[in-house]
């Protein structure tokens, strides 16, 4: 059985930490031992600490990596699917995309639609915090301690906004426009220069990750507006049509949109953001 609880963040990281979260699994039966779990890709940055167990990270290229310890779940193109080890026991952070990187100097590009084991990439700092997290009573004594850690991890590092960090948070909220070339002539930068940085600080191109931050909205949208029709939602979140809707639709939670409604068991219904 999966275990699923989102947690805050303290008030000074609500710019940083979008939320945590614990997914705890327990010991599979026969008919769900083998059984993969799919979520929609979330645009964010995911560091995880597996206390007990761990994952394995399909993309949906139907690549394959194992994860344990202390561990990121990079950017994602497209639905992936996640099984969980027997008895795992996992605390996530979910970091904004903007705010990433002030923290870990990694090559986002390269762990693009993968997850990373950090135990070689990451201070002791953090190998020593991953080893308290063992001996408190309960996952709410962890978050409080977590939250504390990444509050004491930013500290160390300039984690003021720069203007890019301005415009990732624009095309994130919506509030900035998806064409290269709009967003280039309001940075004052070529439209090259700003594709190379976005990417560098996004692990993905501005246009996916503004299409990826509107899906999740679709999703958003879905679930609380019950009686929207596809219409409706083609209308409010600008679809030149159906079929590209349905092609969205496809590519960020492997199933149509009929598909997906009648699903229960999908990461995607526990990290919507209701």
């Amino acid at each position: 059985m999966l275990r699923f609880e989102k947690f805050p963040p303290d008030v000074k990281l609500r710019s940083y930490v979008h939320y945590y979260f614990v997914i705890s699994h327990g010991s599979s039966n026969s008919l769900t031992h083998n059984h993969f779990h799919t979520n929609h890709p979330q645009g964010t940055f995911d560091l995880m600490f597996a206390l007990s167990g761990g994952v394995r990270l399909e993309n949906y290229k139907e690549e394959q990596f194992q994860l344990n310890q202390i561990f990121v779940m990079a950017q994602q193109e497209g639905y992936f699917n996640v099984k969980f080890d027997d008895n795992a026991h996992i605390l996530g952070v979910v970091f904004y995309a903007e705010s990433f990187s002030k923290l870990f100097n990694l090559p986002l590009t390269e762990l693009t639609n993968s997850g990373c084991q950090l135990t070689d990439h990451l201070s002791s700092d953090y190998q020593n915090f991953y080893e308290q997290l063992h001996h408190f009573k309960n996952d709410q004594e962890r978050i409080f301690a977590l939250n504390k850690f990444i509050e004491k991890q930013l500290s160390k590092v300039d984690y003021s906004f720069d203007k890019m960090d301005v415009l990732i948070r624009s095309i994130r909220t919506g509030k900035a426009s998806e064409k290269i070339e709009d967003l280039a002539r309001a940075s004052n930068m070529s439209e090259r220069t700003l594709q190379r940085k976005l990417k560098a600080n996004l692990g993905i191109g501005p246009k996916s990750f503004s299409k990826i931050n509107r899906f999740k909205e679709v999703l958003v949208c879905i679930s609380t507006h019950p009686e929207y029709d596809w219409q409706d939602l083609l209308y409010r979140f600008g679809y030149y049509d159906q079929a590209h809707f349905i092609k969205d639709f496809k590519r960020y939670t492997g199933k149509t949109p009929g598909e997906f409604l009648k699903s229960t068991d999908d990461l995607s219904q526990l990290f919507l953001e209701k």
